[in-house]
């Protein structure tokens, strides 16, 4: 324990001395990029780094790079909740009418932008979106159900996962975890918990010019291959042009574990995210930060986000996955922690800019942070030369 104190110690020191070099003992300051008429709920860094796309309560969706609004996108109907980038060129977007679309973007072509899909079933509005495959993401919202959906059947989910809690509540956010050809899904809700499901799929085999079709868990313990279900609308066959090492159709998914008040008592879990290392953080209004294991679906790493957090409200990964990023719900701050250990290692104040909470934050390529705040406005800072 001392050891861990001294190295912490030591690290401290050389950041504080790196800071003091460049006479920037507050940290980097914030540059105001645009706005929204209205909350910012949303941002997501679209596939080429440097272009990000914004969602507002103002029911647009907004492209931007370097502070330029590039193109506007409208059509829902309520404001905007969540954004998921879905491949080069695709954006899905979920809002509070209850509906998912899919837009085509092109950021190269400013002003261009259309709705190509519309994916209804919710009852009230969409919280999250997450990817699952090339073909399919899973949404969730304030009817406490999972939606699966494939990008080709999007007039019906293919797979409906139904709330396992005794008291269901809105699904607040959702992240999808992979390990070689298995899936997982985590998702939490208004009633504090935390759930994790594993993904079973149908795959496709050739046989001597004949297709035979088996169902394989893609969780480890889930035991032998049984029939596949019968086939209905609700499950697609699909031609196996999905990521590899992933199956062709989605058949079902299977509850691991349940974790009730997984950050305490009447603390919402306001956001997860999925890591390359196949584990999860979450973070929630009890002003904590978690790392969680899919195998044994434990605590692993636990952090407190610091005094300016009451509530956490948002967080992104950035440098690789290294870092990641996390917002106040309470006061305009960010903190910058390691994945690994959550030790902080650099906290920015945006109170000179607004008084109102951060709602959601973002990073570019070149290790910017994009950050939307509840007054409308979109605030970017440099954050790679503050931390060792």
């Amino acid at each position: 324990a001392r050891r861990l104190q001294h190295k912490q110690e030591a690290m401290q020191s050389a950041r504080n001395a790196k800071l003091s070099e460049r006479g920037a003992s507050a940290g980097p300051s914030p540059i105001l990029w645009g706005r929204h008429a209205g909350s910012v709920n949303a941002i997501v860094a679209l596939q080429d780094g440097t272009t990000v796309a914004t969602a507002g309560s103002d029911r647009l969706i907004r492209l931007w790079r370097s502070g330029v609004c590039l193109a506007v996108l409208a059509g829902h109907n309520d404001k905007v909740l969540c954004l998921l980038p879905f491949g080069e060129g695709r954006l899905l977007s979920g809002s509070a009418d209850g509906t998912v679309k899919l837009w085509k973007v092109d950021p190269s072509q400013p002003g261009r932008g259309s709705c190509v899909l519309t994916f209804s079933g919710h009852v009230g509005a969409v919280h999250d979106l997450a990817r699952l495959s090339d073909v399919y993401f899973v949404s969730g919202g304030d009817d406490g159900i999972l939606r699966i959906w494939s990008l080709r059947a999007p007039r019906d989910p293919c797979l409906v996962v139904p709330p396992h809690s005794i008291a269901p509540g809105t699904i607040r956010s959702v992240a999808c975890l992979s390990a070689s050809r298995s899936r997982w899904i985590v998702a939490s809700s208004e009633d504090t918990t935390i759930h994790f499901w594993s993904v079973e799929a149908t795959q496709t085999q050739r046989h001597g010019g004949s297709r035979a079709t088996k169902r394989e868990s893609t969780d480890s313990q889930a035991g032998a291959m049984s029939p596949p279900p019968p086939k209905d609308a609700s499950h697609e066959s699909l031609p196996s042009k999905t990521t590899k090492g992933w199956h062709d159709a989605v058949a079902s998914a299977r509850l691991l574990r349940s974790l009730p008040d997984a950050h305490g008592r009447q603390a919402d879990v306001q956001c997860l995210i999925a890591l390359s290392d196949g584990t999860a953080l979450s973070a929630g209004h009890d002003a904590t930060v978690k790392r969680w294991d899919r195998r044994r679906t434990d605590c692993i790493a636990h952090a407190s986000a610091g005094t300016k957090f009451e509530q956490v409200w948002s967080a992104t990964t950035f440098k690789n996955g290294c870092w990641v990023a996390i917002a106040s719900g309470t006061t305009p701050s960010v903190s910058i922690r390691g994945t690994d250990t959550l030790e902080e290692l650099l906290s920015l104040d945006f109170s000179m800019h607004t008084d109102q909470r951060i709602m959601c934050v973002a990073s570019l390529s070149d290790n910017r942070l994009v950050v939307g705040c509840q007054d409308g406005q979109l605030l970017t800072v440099a954050v790679d030369a503050y931390v060792v």
